[in-house]
Parts: C-alpha cells; sequence; structure tokens
C-alpha cells in the first residue's frame, strides 16, 4: 500500500465533478462513517481509560466522558468548516500528492520495519 501511494500520478481533484449531499444526507454519512469506524472506539477507551481512576466518582466520569465528546465534536466542525472553504480546497488540491507520498513512506516504512523485526525474531529464536 505504501509504494503505491508513492508511485500514484498526480491527480487533480475538481470539485465541481463532486456530487453535492444536502446537509442531512451529509450528517447520516458523517455518523455512520463515525459509528462503524473502530479506531473511535479504541480513542475514546484509551483516553477515558488514562484519565479516569478507579477512585473518581460519576461526576467526574461524565464530566470528562462529555468533555471528550464536545472537544473532538469541535474539532470536526472545524475541519468540516475549514475543507469546506474554496480557499483551503485550492490548497489541498496542490499539495494532495505530497500528502499522499509522506502516507506513503510512512506505511512503508512500517511495513519494513515489523519485516527487520519479524526477521531478527526469527534469528533470534532460531539461533538460540
Amino acid at each position: 500500500m505504501g509504494i503505491s501511494l508513492i508511485r500514484k500520478a498526480k491527480v487533480k481533484i475538481e470539485i465541481s465533478m463532486m456530487k453535492l449531499l444536502s446537509p442531512k444526507a451529509q450528517l447520516g454519512m458523517g455518523f455512520v462513517t463515525s459509528i462503524l469506524n473502530p479506531k473511535n472506539a479504541v480513542f475514546y477507551l484509551t483516553m477515558f481509560t488514562t484519565i479516569v481512576c478507579t477512585n473518581v466518582s460519576r461526576v467526574q466520569q461524565w464530566t470528562v466522558a462529555v468533555w471528550m465528546c464536545l472537544v473532538i465534536l469541535a474539532w470536526d466542525l472545524f475541519i468540516s468548516w475549514a475543507v469546506s472553504r474554496s480557499g483551503f480546497q485550492a490548497r489541498l488540491n496542490r499539495r494532495i500528492h505530497l500528502i499522499e507520498k509522506g502516507a506513503g513512506v510512512c506505511l512503508a516504512l512500517v511495513g519494513a520495519s515489523a519485516f527487520v523485526y519479524n526477521v531478527l525474531d526469527i534469528i533470534r529464536t532460531s539461533s538460540g
């Protein structure tokens, strides 16, 4: 996957080519995307268990839970607002190939390091 992103040719995205959805459809698609994303559940569980200890009250637990949801909502709303601006879209369109190549390099490095780690582990276990 990483190598595919690195090799990918530069593509210009035309905003006019995208199908415009109604606000209700956009909200529904955003909700379904978020609720079905397992990374969200892992993120909330990790953050909540990090912040909240066993000796805190229910009020404190609920306060942290609501605070986390509001912070994430504010961030998502900011990103939605920023991406909807035509100036941002133009800048992103000019630089998207760099973002894709950077993501490709990161993925390739993760894959290569996992491979090297496994090879070294096999060598260690077979020699000792």
